[in-house]
């Protein structure tokens, strides 16, 4: 079955009204000047050393004033894409709303299929020890008879199992295929053995944080954090 998307257009709902080109790079011009004062900026907390509580204190003022221009770069920005961006994302949300009963069409169709395959592969892989355990059979007879002659037992050639079939291909050039591996499913936490197990870094920082100082196996100091609000 194909889709001919032409067979649902309409020119007055799909087609989009006119809308302004978005220049990138008059909108990049626009950024220009805070450039320079970046730099500017960089070059003198490079020199800057702190060794006092008066450099200190221009430390703090010039890590508060890049927080700042970074702040008006953020909000420069954001008006610059206000209008494109719903867009975007109100188009987004209205697709969305074809693509989730399409994934789930898409799921349902690929449960069946694979359940389809998995069940000719169990018959090949039956077929193929079948075929194994009659040509163990032959070979044991072989030998017993030859054993009961007293002469050397025959050459008895593997028979070939049959080839997996797991690819399927439509007229389109649709392919569905199937490969199989073996899973590890949690039934009971509590029984895995430890060496299955991770330590869990959140619930460590949590016990941290709530006073423990003490873990086997962990490290556990006091890490200085500076705090800079503008």
């Amino acid at each position: 079955m194909s889709f001919n998307f032409a067979e649902v257009e309409n020119p007055e709902t799909l087609t989009p009204a006119p809308r302004a080109p978005l220049d990138l790079e008059e909108a990049k011009r626009k950024f220009e000047p805070y450039r320079q004062k970046i730099a500017d900026m960089q070059a003198q907390a490079d020199a800057l050393t702190v060794d006092s509580d008066e450099s200190q204190e221009t430390a703090v003022e010039s890590a508060a004033q890049a927080k700042r221009l970074l702040k008006a770069l953020d909000e420069e920005r954001k008006r610059l894409i206000k209008d494109p961006d719903q867009f975007v994302r109100s188009m987004n949300a209205f697709v969305r709303s074809f693509r989730k009963p399409l994934d789930a069409l898409v799921g349902t169709l690929r449960g069946k299929i694979g359940d389809f395959q998995y069940q000719k592969e169990l018959e090949r892989r039956k077929i193929a020890k079948k075929m194994e355990e009659e040509a163990a059979a032959r070979k044991a007879k072989l030998e017993a008879e030859a054993k009961e002659s007293g002469v050397e037992p025959p050459q008895v050639m593997p028979v070939p199992a049959p080839k997996p079939d797991t690819t399927t291909r439509t007229e389109s050039g649709a392919t569905a295929s199937i490969r199989t591996q073996w899973v590890g499913e949690i039934q009971d936490p509590q029984a895995v053995p430890r060496e299955y197990c991770c330590p869990d870094q959140k619930a460590i920082d949590q016990a941290v944080k709530l006073g423990v100082r003490e873990i086997p196996g962990v490290k556990i100091y006091e890490k200085p954090i500076t705090v800079l609000r503008s």
